[in-house]
């Protein structure tokens, strides 16, 4: 696990907390990078809260909450629970339920944080979400800090695993027969970027052998130019 800490020892703000907030889903993304986060509690003190937010958009969403509820409780970690009516939001709004969902979590993270008294909230997403928020981004015709992808630090949000790949993540969580929950709607191509997750990036992989190690190296370089 040391050999994942490299975002987490160069982090300025993270160095100073002793109280951190992590975004949990109970998928492998957040249960990778609460694992890490405990791994590195040796070398540092801070306590770890949860906060996880039922979109009532699927029926398995009750299985994945009280996952989440039973995993805080054997961890001995405080848990946000949030419930929000993800498809009303959406259509009073005149917004996809994707955008209803993300605006959701972001307004509950900086309130929870603000009350609980943290400057760092933490993310599971890892260098397969970079790679493909690059090309989302270039898609737009987005400028350098579109496609330098996601910051590893923006505001108050941490994303320790960016350097991370899923493949990586996976393995470690199969390997020591670690549990997490699977949203069935990752492998269904209804938004933009389920579609370049699912159909464009392994078609680049078959094209490009060296694909994920050179999208590695240009998205570490374009992100040291990022404003």
């Amino acid at each position: 696990m040391e050999e994942f800490f490299t975002l987490l020892k160069e982090d300025k703000l993270f160095k100073i907390e002793n109280k951190v907030l992590v975004a949990f889903s109970g998928g492998p993304d957040s249960i990778f990078v609460f694992k890490l986060l405990k791994e590195f509690q040796k070398y540092k003190n801070f306590t770890i809260e949860l906060y996880h937010l039922n979109h009532g958009l699927r029926d398995s969403a009750v299985n994945d909450e009280e996952f989440v509820k039973n995993f805080a409780e054997e961890n001995s970690c405080v848990l946000h629970l949030e419930h929000f009516d993800t498809m009303a939001f959406a259509k009073q709004n005149k917004i996809g339920t994707e955008e209803a969902g993300r605006i959701k979590r972001y307004n509950d993270l900086n309130e929870i944080a603000r009350e609980i008294g943290t400057q760092t909230v933490i993310t599971g997403h890892h260098l397969d979400d970079d790679i493909e928020t690059m090309i989302m981004n270039f898609e737009r015709g987005a400028g350098l800090n579109g496609i330098s992808g996601i910051k590893i630090r923006d505001g108050i949000f941490f994303r320790p695993l960016l350097k991370i790949s899923k493949r990586e993540i996976l393995d470690y969580l199969d390997e020591n027969k670690i549990k997490y929950c699977i949203d069935e709607t990752n492998f269904v191509d209804d938004v933009n970027r389920n579609r370049i997750r699912l159909n464009i990036i392994p078609v680049i992989r078959e094209t490009l052998s060296d694909f994920d190690k050179n999208a590695k190296t240009l998205l570490s370089n374009l992100k040291s130019t990022q404003s």
